[in-house]
């Protein structure tokens, strides 16, 4: 691959970046969390146009709206354990808050990056990359969300890196 074509592949992956990681932060506003976790990264990523985290999620026998389901229902539990109850219509997070990660979104975000690069061959940033790297986080919201969906993340991450 010539160089041309390589600066081209890694301007295209910022871009994709840039907007799974805008989506992401949305996410966690929207929902009223302070910090942005790997289940955002990974509501995200499934909502990327190519369809490769979803082709994935889908051949463990999961899918988009199971794992948000899984993830929602995690967090109301998580709530009625404290005894809290969850808020219907959650107020957005803050402005100032914004743009916070979590050490699972950090984790998933360097996984995602080794994932891509294993092959060295500039090949485009997908989604299934990002769900890669998210199910390779073994802490969390989404670690959980897997688990309770009884999704292997160890098969669930070799069919990203097949698709």
């Amino acid at each position: 691959m010539n160089f041309l074509a390589k600066v081209k592949s890694r301007k295209q992956d910022m871009k994709t970046l840039s907007s799974v990681i805008e989506a992401s932060l949305r996410k966690a506003a929207a929902d009223g969390s302070n910090l942005a976790g790997a289940h955002h990264l990974a509501l995200a990523a499934l909502e990327l146009p190519d369809g490769l985290a979803l082709r994935a999620l889908d051949q463990v026998g999961a899918s988009r709206a199971g794992f948000a389901d899984a993830v929602a229902s995690l967090e109301a539990n998580t709530l009625a354990e404290l005894g809290l109850e969850a808020l219907p219509n959650p107020r957005p997070a803050p402005p100032n808050r914004i743009g916070k990660t979590d050490a699972t979104y950090e984790a998933a975000i360097a996984a995602t990056h080794d994932y891509h690069n294993e092959a060295n061959d500039f090949r485009p940033l997908t989604s299934a990359h990002l769900l890669a790297g998210v199910a390779s986080v073994p802490l969390g919201v989404s670690a959980r969300a897997f688990a309770a969906l009884e999704i292997d993340t160890n098969k669930l991450i070799e069919l990203c890196q097949t698709v």
